[in-house]
């Protein structure tokens, strides 16, 4: 695993690969992972202890970046998180997380909600890979962060009335004492202005709720893609208030922004 913080454009595939053999926890740890589970989900018992995928290894090639994936559990996630794990233990996560910018030039955020594992902090929409996104022993991005995008704020990134283009635009690494983390950030232009959307997942709010389902999101947080506002933004935010990604990915977008209006130079 790649031991750097650093966001990076992606210029050439991104290849995922999933390994044959689970990744198997010793038991004295194990049992450490289950006693914290049965006590979270006592707490909280929306929580499902599924499937999750963790980073085996990274590898950086001239002609492509390849990342083999070994299949865990979200309660290893968790504990991870929560409490910490030797490097050679601990959950890796990759995980996909997607702009979104309206035709009016407004990035949308999300706040997340009471149903998540971290309450109220400012992501961008995006998840975490499971079985559903495995093709024979790859796994997808491109399926995973379209299946978010309809969960999470009803767009549907293949109907060309809404969405002008979707891309796979960054990976931003993440190192800490805990774990180590990937985030394939895609970047999605929308047909829709600010109001078109606001509109839009009202209706699809009120759908959910109709349903009887909770969205996961408790708030759509609009920023206006302004070199003042971004920065104005990241001061009045706490550093905890953020997804790990969020400050990166901004201070990337003002510095091409700045790029382009420079003409390149």
């Amino acid at each position: 695993m790649l031991k750097e913080n650093k966001i990076v454009e992606v210029t050439k595939p991104v290849r995922l690969e999933l390994l044959k053999d689970k990744f198997v926890l010793p038991p004295e740890i194990q049992v450490k992972v289950d006693a914290y589970w049965e006590e979270l989900v006592e707490k909280k018992p929306c929580y499902r202890r599924g499937e999750a995928f963790t980073i085996s290894d990274v590898c950086e090639k001239d002609d492509a970046v390849e990342v083999k994936l070994a299949l865990t559990d979200y309660a290893h996630y968790v504990y991870t998180r929560a409490v910490g794990l030797p490097a050679e233990f601990a959950f890796n996560n990759m995980h996909t997380s997607c702009a979104i910018e309206t035709a009016d030039g407004v990035l949308i955020f999300g706040l997340t909600g009471e149903n998540t594992a971290s309450i109220g902090i400012v992501q961008c929409v995006g998840g975490g890979l499971d079985r559903d996104d495995v093709r024979g022993n790859e796994i997808d991005l491109e399926h995973n962060i379209k299946k978010e995008l309809q969960e999470e704020v009803g767009i549907d990134a293949n109907d060309e009335k809404v969405a002008s283009s979707l891309k796979l635009g960054y990976l931003k690494y993440t190192f800490n004492e805990k774990f180590s983390s990937i985030a394939a950030i895609f970047y999605l232009k929308l047909k829709l202005s600010e109001k078109e959307f606001r509109v839009h997942y009202g209706e699809f709010e009120k759908e959910l709720r109709e349903k009887g389902q909770v969205p996961e999101l408790q708030k759509i947080v609009y920023l206006p893609k302004k070199e003042e506002a971004i920065w104005e933004f990241l001061r009045n935010s706490k550093s905890d208030s953020l997804d790990i990604y969020i400050e990166a990915l901004l201070e990337k977008l003002i510095s091409e922004d700045n790029r382009e209006n420079s003409g390149g130079v």
